[in-house]
């Protein structure tokens, strides 16, 4: 069920949804996990205890940047990642409009070879 609503920061908006959470699945019958996803500003994080009584607000907020945290690190990791495999060089540097060029080099360097060979 989205929950929406407007906040002064990051912080205060993750504050509202965990309690506006909360009292939706307090007035809302039927089983609800522990393991909750929440969405905010298009990004997906999984936590548990959202609806622990034992756990204050302030937990679960903490949790949940903890979380958006950790996501933010492993993608900045898949990033540099994928920026060091685009910069390996690649083990065949020539371009493809040279192939006749190279294929032709090869034909004269078998050539050489199975002349001396003979």
């Amino acid at each position: 069920m989205p929950l929406a609503g407007r906040s002064q920061t990051h912080e205060a908006a993750l504050h509202d949804m965990v309690v506006k959470a909360r009292a939706y699945m307090a007035q809302e019958p039927g089983p609800f996990i522990d393991r909750t996803a929440l969405r905010v500003n298009r990004n997906y994080v999984r936590v548990q205890g959202i609806i622990d009584p034992e756990l204050s607000v302030d937990d679960i907020v903490a949790r949940i940047t903890a979380a958006y945290d950790a996501e933010a690190a492993a993608d900045a990791e898949r990033e540099r990642r994928r920026r060091e495999i685009d910069a390996t060089p690649r083990l065949s540097p020539t371009p493809a409009s040279s192939v006749r060029e190279a294929w032709n080099d090869i034909e004269s360097w078998l050539t050489i070879v199975c002349r001396h060979r003979s």
